[in-house]
């Protein structure tokens, strides 16, 4: 069989990355506030940049009239990790790295008028989604922020001087939060009085067992409403895992040493995201009860201060009836603020079939809406993201963004003309439109919507790409792209990677089989216990339907590309179809979960995803046998493709011995293998230097095996 031979035509090459670079240099936004300054209203933005040649990822803040008009001159924040305007707008915090320390920072207009270092005061700060937080108390004299603890130092039992209770305990183990989350074992709230350059730590009255995220302070500043994770036996990763136990709870500042639980743990086994109403009066957290999948659909559970009065607002969907029913709430994070019309609405946004939609809800009522301007449109991919809601002199403003599968991220605003919401977009912060963005429009983007005729009951969805060169007298190659998880979705979001590939002129079929969120919680169930058979079907039903409808579609050149539950199911199809596909690129991939369980961050996706069991003790060499037989690496002896592995060395969610157990079967075999392998990345492979030398050299690898026949005797190049 045919070797690999890395000798891309240099044309090809110098066309290939020139056309990356302008899509992932992109600018995108990421956070905005809606801010009053003087007498009128801005919004105030931190834009997204990969920088290519530097290899990094540079922020930008800049500002733009509610009303529209220009942008205000950027200013490059990089060295800023977190930041929030004051409720007022008068006042800015600011987490500055400087030097390697993190410093909190106070500005009124231009000027910085405190400056508070933390160092000693806790470990490394939480700024991510999950835990993150920078909020302002209402008298805008104190401001919460997550940080981990002070680590206890311990001594060695030769150390005279330690105390006798702190020896011998230097190498105990401590478990942290898994993937991203290394080092990361108790997250505390830490609540500063920038006036006096004091910094607290609040433990609430809990053990370091507890981690705590999300806090905010009350209406009258006098307490802090925050989300509670406990650890059971082991510490489960976190990271896109929101099927974790946790709670809303309280702590009186005065009385910081106790709390009290919000949320109704009979009925939110899982509750988070808190979010206190206009009048202070309520919490409205998202909620659900234990389920086996690590994503799902949730309710919005309102409750009173006192912790009483528990009401579901929006509940769980188990089926949608038709393309234009409410799927269900499919989100995690919800919006800075989501409140409308002095807290009579709720507006957040939601994944909703192959689209993330805007949704508002009367949280009176439970009566849902959706809003964005593609409401009740099914055959297309768009998605909307809630920034931030507010009111100026006009009424109520919702600031979004909107980006499709060939259109980068916009800003919108969005007002209540008395009849519907009405959508206005802004300038973009890049007047330059590149050749490469001009092409995108030339794109097409078709739904497909599915079913698997032997079970009709619950359908699935799938989105062809085809690159504007398409026409019936030249066949098009296809490319298989399998979305990970397995609950996650294609929804519209802008991904550099795959418009490279259809401006490489390969059509793209992303496959929201079933399992997917944004169809209905059964939807999300139907897989559990059937990860290798049933994707892999629903990928073998939407490549017969892309055949059918697009235009002119190859059957003879397919490749297949997936990460991580996508690599599995990718490695199953070359497994069940070794025939069809010219080349296979696995991406951090899950090949057996019998040794995945030992190895990973979530060892109970092996028990729910491969044999549909909540039971995680004891196991047995049948509960073994089974998660094996409901992986690839029981079929490997099938495989024909040549296949490519991008695998990150610091990834704690499913480590690269994973890929390497398949790698090696194949090369005993004979099969065409490479193997991209980057020591510092995670799961993601999401740093820029990973994206430009991974995704360019997945293009030359489907280049080189679509013109390649691999049983032929080795090829000298391109």
């Amino acid at each position: 069989m045919a070797m690999y031979c890395h000798a891309p035509d240099v044309g090809h090459l110098r066309s290939v990355t020139s056309t990356f670079q302008e899509l992932l240099e992109i600018p995108s936004p990421e956070h905005a506030f809606i801010v009053q300054r003087d007498d009128r209203h801005v919004i105030d933005v931190l834009y997204s940049q990969r920088d290519v040649k530097r290899g990094v990822r540079q922020q930008y803040r800049t500002s733009v009239p509610v009303s529209g008009g220009a942008f205000a001159a950027s200013d490059n924040v990089s060295d800023i990790v977190m930041y929030s305007p004051s409720p007022s707008g008068r006042f800015l915090a600011v987490l500055r790295s400087v030097g390697g320390q993190i410093v909190l920072e106070v500005q009124q207009g231009t000027q910085s008028i405190a400056s508070i270092p933390t160092a000693g005061k806790h470990g490394a700060l939480y700024t991510d989604a999950r835990f993150g937080v920078l909020n302002w108390s209402p008298d805008e004299e104190a401001l919460v922020y997550i940080a981990e603890k002070n680590a206890p130092v311990f001594a060695s039992f030769y150390d005279d001087g330690a105390a006798i209770d702190d020896k011998g305990r230097q190498f105990e183990y401590r478990e942290d939060w898994g993937e991203k989350f290394e080092n990361k074992h108790c997250a505390r709230m830490f609540v500063c009085r920038w006036r006096q350059g004091e910094i607290q730590e609040v433990n609430a009255g809990m053990s370091d067992e507890a981690s705590f995220g999300q806090a905010l302070f009350t209406a009258d500043g006098s307490a802090l409403v925050f989300t509670v994770w406990t650890e059971g036996p082991k510490k489960l990763g976190l990271t896109l895992n929101f099927n974790r136990p946790c709670g809303i709870y309280l702590t009186e500042l005065a009385n910081s040493s106790t709390s009290r639980i919000l949320s109704e743990p009979t009925v939110d086994w899982m509750a988070h995201q808190p979010r206190l109403s206009p009048d202070g009066s309520k919490v409205f957290y998202i909620s659900s009860g234990p389920v086996l999948g690590h994503d799902f659909c949730v309710q919005l559970r309102s409750c009173s201060l006192a912790g009483s009065h528990h009401r579901t607002v929006v509940d769980i969907v188990s089926l949608p009836q038709s393309f234009t029913d409410f799927p269900g709430l499919f989100t995690q994070v919800l919006p800075r603020n989501p409140w409308l019309s002095r807290g009579k609405y709720f507006v957040t946004h939601s994944v909703w079939r192959a689209s993330q939609a805007i949704v508002l809800v009367d949280v009176e009522s439970g009566r849902l809406n959706r809003i964005d301007p593609d409401a009740g449109e099914h055959t297309k991919a768009n998605n909307w993201r809630v920034l931030d809601a507010g009111c100026d002199s006009d009424g109520d403003i919702i600031v979004c963004a909107k980006s499709t599968l060939t259109s980068p991220s916009t800003l919108f605003t969005s007002r209540f003309n008395g009849e519907s919401w009405t959508f206005s977009a802004l300038e973009r912060l890049q007047e330059r439109v590149s050749a490469t963005e001009m092409k995108l429009s030339q794109i097409t983007a078709t739904v497909l919507h599915l079913s698997d005729p032997n079970d009709p009951s619950i359908p699935f969805e799938a989105i062809l790409l085809e690159p504007p060169s398409s026409n019936k007298n030249q066949p098009t190659p296809l490319v298989l792209d399998i979305h990970g998880g397995p609950h996650y979705a294609f929804f519209g979001v802008f991904e550099p990677y795959q418009l490279l590939l259809v401006l490489e002129n390969y059509a793209l079929l992303l496959v929201n089989y079933r399992g997917s969120i944004g169809l209905g919680q059964k939807c999300i169930e139907s897989i559990w216990g059937k990860i290798g058979p049933q994707p892999s079907r629903d990928c073998d039903l939407a490549v017969e339907a892309a055949m059918q409808v697009g235009r002119n579609i190859d059957s003879a050149h397919v490749a297949v590309i997936g990460f991580s539950t996508g690599g599995m199911i990718a490695a199953q199809q070359i497994c069940d179809r070794p025939d069809r596909y010219k080349a296979a690129i696995l991406k951090n991939p899950n090949i057996n979960g019998a040794t995945l369980i030992a190895s990973c961050d979530m060892p109970d996706w092996c028990w729910g995803e491969c044999i549909g069991s909540d039971q995680q003790f004891p196991m047995t060499a049948d509960h073994c046998r089974d998660m094996f037989l409901a992986s690839p690496m029981a079929y490997v002896e099938k495989v024909r493709c040549p296949v490519m592995f991008l695998l990150g060395g610091a990834d704690r969610r499913i480590p690269a011995s994973q890929a390497l157990q398949f790698r090696h079967h194949l090369r005993v075999q004979g099969i065409p293998t490479r193997t991209l392998f980057y020591p510092d990345d995670h799961h993601g492979l999401d740093t820029v230097a990973t994206e430009c030398d991974a995704w360019i050299n997945v293009a030359l690898w489907i280049r080189y095996w679509f013109k390649v026949d691999p049983t032929a005797p080795i090829q000298s190049a391109l």
